[in-house]
């Protein structure tokens, strides 16, 4: 049966590097998202190979003709070949030989289904060879129709060998499933769930982010919340689960609604220095609910259009859907002015150089902004004269 699309095999790409690795003595196979991605008819942003060549002719072959390559995983087989600027990561059939639940030791293979077998889920382990024809080894087309992630094989297997397989789990319910998780996996996660807590928290973070982009998540995070996923990863219970598919498929809103207030898991997940400000900004108490549409335009002149869109879905993640339209709507049409006074204009009027200089000009941007912006550059200037001539009056 052939389902991976045309659009992909014949991408000129793609095509360069299918014929780099043909003219080596092996077999090369499309694998993982690719094919899945082609059934469900979802463009294919990643494509990856599998291949039966060992990395170092995966290397020599790109060189002959012409691609750059970087020996990303070599002990693991995975060889990234760049076309123009597009990677590839092409990496050798393999069987694992030893797991911790954090690395494993593989050894190479000519074996397909072996190396399938050595796969997280169902769905991501079929082949597609480079006329389109499927190798399902698993049912996997079958699973990913019925929407159910799958492991393949044994789970406690599959999760002993990587911990992090749990998260991944959830995450491709989130996308993929269809209604309630599968129960035995649900089963298997349970039993091994504080193996999640030996999973670094850069692979976490990665993991929860793409989970939490799904356009739907809250029936996958409330089967989280059952095995104590959070508990582990967090320290606490997350809160606003269900309301959660009402938010903008943001993952620092959606951690923020998630655990409202509580900035320590910036530290539990690494987060970046521009998420950890966005997290921070988005704290309750959210707003006011009694704050008027110049309240509203105050804020986004002191936080910015994003910030204050994401606080009005927080303050509204309950209730008062035509209260948030209005304020998204302020956001979209209304364009933060600029403050006109600089300092060099307060100079001007006579005041000396140093602290009072920003201390004036902070006092003046706060009586423009108290004033809906209202105040022209001519009245406060006239405000900062007056000020000035009676700081001077004060210090004789």
């Amino acid at each position: 049966m052939k389902v991976v699309s045309q659009s992909a095999l014949n991408d000129a790409k793609t095509q360069r590097l299918i014929q780099a690795l043909s003219a080596g003595e092996g077999e090369t196979r499309f694998v993982g998202g690719v094919v899945r991605d082609t059934i469900l008819g979802l463009p294919c942003s990643d494509i990856d190979l599998a291949t039966t060549l060992y990395p170092e002719e995966i290397i020599r072959l790109a060189k002959s003709a012409g691609l750059a390559s970087k020996p990303t995983g070599l002990e693991h087989g995975t060889v990234t070949v760049i076309v123009d600027d597009k990677p590839y990561e092409v990496t050798t059939l393999r069987r694992d030989v030893e797991t911790d639940g954090r690395h494993a030791k593989v050894a190479f293979t000519d074996d397909w289904r072996a190396d399938a077998a050595r796969r997280d889920f169902t769905m991501n382990a079929m082949f597609s060879d480079l006329s389109g024809n499927i190798y399902d080894y698993f049912s996997g087309k079958e699973d990913l129709s019925a929407g159910i992630v799958r492991f393949v094989g044994e789970a406690r297997e599959r999760i002993r060998e990587d911990y992090l397989r749990i998260l991944r789990f959830f995450r491709f319910h989130a996308w993929y499933g269809k209604g309630r998780p599968e129960p035995s996996s649900i089963e298997a996660i349970a039993l091994g769930i504080e193996g999640l807590s030996n999973v670094s928290a850069e692979r976490v973070r990665a993991e929860l982010f793409r989970l939490l982009m799904a356009p739907q998540v809250s029936e996958t995070l409330g089967a989280m919340k059952s095995v104590g996923v959070f508990e582990i990863l967090l320290g606490r219970t997350p809160e606003n689960i269900v309301e959660i598919d009402f938010l903008p498929a943001d993952p620092i809103l959606r951690l923020a609604a998630l655990v409202p207030g509580d900035t320590s898991i910036a530290d539990k997940l690494r987060l970046s220095k521009r998420e950890r400000i966005i997290l921070s900004a988005l704290k309750p108490p959210w707003m006011d609910s009694g704050m008027t549409v110049a309240d509203w335009r105050k804020s986004i002149y002191r936080q910015g259009h994003d910030i204050f869109i994401k606080r009005a879905y927080l303050q509204n993640l309950h209730n008062d859907e035509a209260k948030l339209n209005s304020m998204l709507q302020l956001a979209a049409n209304w364009k933060s002015p600029v403050f006109s006074l600089r300092g060099r204009d307060l100079i001007d009027l006579g005041l000396s150089p140093g602290p009072s200089v920003n201390s004036l000009l902070s006092d003046l941007e706060g009586a423009w902004i108290d004033s809906d912006f209202s105040l022209s550059r001519e009245e406060l200037l006239k405000r900062a004269k007056v000020k000035i001539n009676k700081e001077s009056g004060n210090e004789r």
